[in-house]
């Protein structure tokens, strides 16, 4: 069955992708005062990444329970819509807690990638959740949350290594 190779792959990258980024931010964010933007950075990391954990479960339950592969791979699409709604939720709820000057310091092309890599995110589990293409929205949908994590890892690491401050070259 298709959906297990998406399902299975896209397990064994989150797990090293999840734990490579618990250990980036114990070692960054571990035991000093934080600045909100780095807090924002380190929240948007963990919301993120935490779905591409449980999402490619789904399918694999749905089977064990003797689920048919339609079954499975719409399962697999409203556990990603849901996933993309509540991470969507949760970082709306955490970008109105910053002031103008916060945002800025948090980046606005992080923060248009990452809202617009959620959204389409999203957009592709919906679209595969009403059947179009359940496959190839699957794995765009996947792709989509592991750039949206990679864009939160990066933009973090950037701003670490203050790359964003372009008067200090």
């Amino acid at each position: 069955m298709q959906y297990q190779s998406v399902s299975l792959t896209t397990i064994e990258i989150s797990v090293v992708f999840f734990g490579f980024i618990i250990v980036f931010l114990t070692f960054v964010m571990g035991g000093k005062d934080q600045r909100k933007a780095d807090r924002m950075h380190s929240r948007a990391l963990l919301t993120a990444a935490f779905p591409l954990l449980v999402v490619p479960f789904i399918p694999l339950v749905v089977d064990a329970y003797g689920g048919s592969e339609a079954m499975a791979w719409r399962a697999f699409h409203i556990g990603g819509v849901i996933a993309g709604m509540i991470t969507g939720t949760i970082m709306t709820w955490f970008y109105l807690k910053l002031n103008r000057e916060e945002l800025k310091e948090v980046g606005y092309l992080h923060t248009v990638v990452s809202f617009g890599m959620g959204t389409i995110a999203t957009g592709f589990f919906w679209a595969g959740m009403f059947g179009y293409a359940p496959a190839g929205n699957a794995l765009a949908g996947i792709l989509c949350m592991l750039i949206l994590t990679a864009t939160y890892l990066l933009s973090f690491a950037a701003q670490q290594m203050s790359l964003f401050d372009w008067r200090n070259p």
